[in-house]
């Protein structure tokens, strides 16, 4: 079991970037200062992964996170003959499709060039990280609960920018918010709320506000999806604002997207 509980004001700087950080079985944070994050890759203010239970309650103070994004560069080992994974350092990246499951990660842009032998060689990639994310709670195999009263600013330049963000992979979800979220990118999405669960509920009473200027701007208030035939339910009290400002997509790409509440 895994509990933290602040009430005093965080600070921090860097490329992996957290306010809270907290991982175990079973989670628990509990906040009601205030939580300021500036990365230059992925940055989240309160972040709660468990194998079980992961739950979040916030009762007042602000969590504010900001990242403009940065292209960062990977080798990935193949070895002779092609096939299998290759491997790189410590972090569990083992193929290019890996690198997509790093946090904040858009797709990958193979670089020229390589490294070969009969030992194997090296394929480099540069993946463009930088998302910025106010709650961030996960659970694999347990329930999700968030219950914010923050007011929560989320700003990413290249990436996505997320106000809270709440996904169990094979339990139920829930999150209550009566805090104001503000979400905003350049060239990303930005999403006010974002639960996914085989059960999911959403409960906001506060503001919410996306805004999206980019070639192609994707704007969401909340996005709530129920798996394996789940329900998914939203209650909305709130006053939601998406703007999604477009520019010059490729062909067949809408240019902008902006939706108030998705319930899938």
């Amino acid at each position: 079991v895994s509990t933290f509980d602040y009430s005093e004001y965080t600070t921090a700087f860097g490329y992996l970037t957290y306010g809270v950080l907290a991982q175990g079985g079973r989670v628990e944070v509990t906040n009601s200062g205030n939580i300021t994050v500036e990365g230059e890759g992925y940055a989240a203010g309160i972040v709660a992964s468990a194998l079980g239970d992961a739950e979040v309650v916030t009762t007042g103070g602000s969590i504010e996170v900001y990242t403009p994004g940065t292209w960062v560069t990977y080798a990935v080992y193949v070895p002779p003959g092609g096939g299998g994974g290759g491997y790189y350092g410590g972090d569990g990246v083992r193929s290019a499709g890996d690198l997509l499951n790093l946090p904040g990660s858009t797709p990958v842009t193979p670089m020229d060039g390589g490294y070969g032998g009969e030992y194997g060689y090296y394929n480099y990639y540069t993946v463009l990280v930088g998302a910025a994310t106010g709650i961030n709670a996960s659970s694999a195999y347990g329930d999700v609960t968030v219950s914010n009263a923050s007011d929560i600013t989320v700003q990413s330049l290249y990436v996505n920018a997320t106000g809270i963000s709440a996904i169990s992979t094979y339990g139920d979800t829930q999150v209550a918010n009566s805090g104001d979220i503000y979400a905003a990118s350049i060239y990303g999405s930005a999403i006010g709320i974002y639960a996914v669960g085989e059960n999911s509920s959403v409960d906001n009473s506060g503001s919410i506000t996306a805004v999206v200027d980019g070639d192609v701007a994707r704007a969401t208030g909340v996005i709530n999806v129920a798996t394996y035939l789940g329900d998914a339910t939203t209650s909305n009290s709130g006053d939601i604002e998406v703007f999604a400002i477009g520019g010059t997509a490729p062909y067949g790409v809408e240019e902008s997207l902006a939706v108030g509440i998705y319930n899938l």
